[in-house]
């Protein structure tokens, strides 16, 4: 797939609170083909997870720039403590009410968290794409109950876009199916698109004598590996399918580019998405070219990349229609 994403010198200071995809692009922190389809799937709410060594506020940081990919008029819901999840409608299924039950002669609930608003949350509907800085101790005294509720929202037709204190795939789902959260393999399987960030000061290069550890330090912060979680399915025979995840891109440190191999499951992304797979190819390569264009003519301000974002989804929907 034709790519052709501007290099830039690489960023020295955190990621900031508005920071853009395209921003990103031409930092070095992740491609276009790789944003391109990052975009492509929470378009179509297919939750997208950080994984990052980062602090609180940095990962918070990521988390907003992935919710400006959104569409304007697509719904969201800011989860910014435990408590909100009491708001999606069906909360109470997936076990808020289980894990916070009055205690005996109680008027419900329990305390209220510092910051919290004791009035009863407006109801959040499926087709939300509920935004969490975190799913961690940042949500609160009650992040556990809160994450496992977020996570399992996703099979109820709610989008997710989140972080994870992590650095890998392996540990976001030790840390899920821990004693402490107690989420199962199945329910795992629905988090989607993980972007793992690297933030090592050694890389390992292959030479004439064997690998040689060096100095990295001056390497920017990026994505280096980023992995499709596969929802559990049943085959047309009604037997349960689990696959496990597979790798969408990685960062090749010793060529100093991204390997891309999303195509080799296009028809498992576009039936996620509800499309044919050459669709699917079509369109990710249409994107990976638009942001391509956007990078090298600077267009980076989180404003001017929504609005850019905007035209080209209103300028799709327009050429489908004739």
């Amino acid at each position: 797939m034709p790519v052709d994403p501007p290099r830039s010198a690489p960023p020295t200071t955190p990621p900031s609170a508005g920071a853009s995809l395209v921003g990103w692009i031409r930092g070095g922190f992740i491609d276009a083909e790789l944003a391109a389809l990052v975009w492509l799937l929470i378009d179509s709410r297919v939750p997208v997870i950080v994984a990052s060594p980062e602090d609180a506020p940095s990962r918070a940081a990521r988390v907003g720039t992935l919710a400006g990919l959104l569409a304007a008029e697509q719904p969201t819901a800011r989860i910014e403590q435990a408590s909100t999840v009491a708001g999606l409608v069906d909360a109470g299924e997936l076990g808020w009410l289980s894990e916070v039950e009055p205690a005996a002669g109680g008027t419900g609930g329990g305390p209220v968290e510092r910051g919290e608003v004791a009035s009863e949350p407006a109801p959040i509907h499926p087709g939300t794409v509920l935004l969490a800085a975190d799913l961690g101790p940042g949500l609160g005294r009650r992040w556990r109950a809160a994450t496992r509720v977020l996570v399992r929202s996703v099979s109820r037709g709610f989008g997710l876009v989140s972080s994870v204190a992590a650095q890998s795939l392996e540990e976001v789902l030790a840390s899920l199916r821990s004693m402490q959260v107690g989420l199962r393999e199945d329910e795992l399987s629905y988090l989607g698109v993980v972007l793992v960030v690297s933030l090592d000061e050694v890389a390992v290069v292959a030479g004439d004598e064997g690998a040689t550890a060096v100095d990295a330090s001056d390497e920017p912060t990026r994505i280096s590996i980023a992995h499709y979680v596969r929802p559990v399915a049943r085959d047309a025979h009604g037997h349960v399918q689990r696959l496990g995840p597979a790798v969408l891109a990685s960062w090749d440190a010793v060529l100093g580019e991204w390997e891309h191999f999303a195509w080799g499951i296009y028809p498992e992304l576009a039936a996620r998405v509800g499309g044919r797979a050459g669709d699917f190819e079509h369109e990710h390569i249409h994107r990976t070219q638009y942001l391509a264009g956007l990078a090298r003519a600077g267009v980076t301000d989180p404003a001017g990349v929504r609005a850019a974002l905007d035209l080209y989804r209103r300028d799709m929907a327009l050429g489908r229609q004739h």
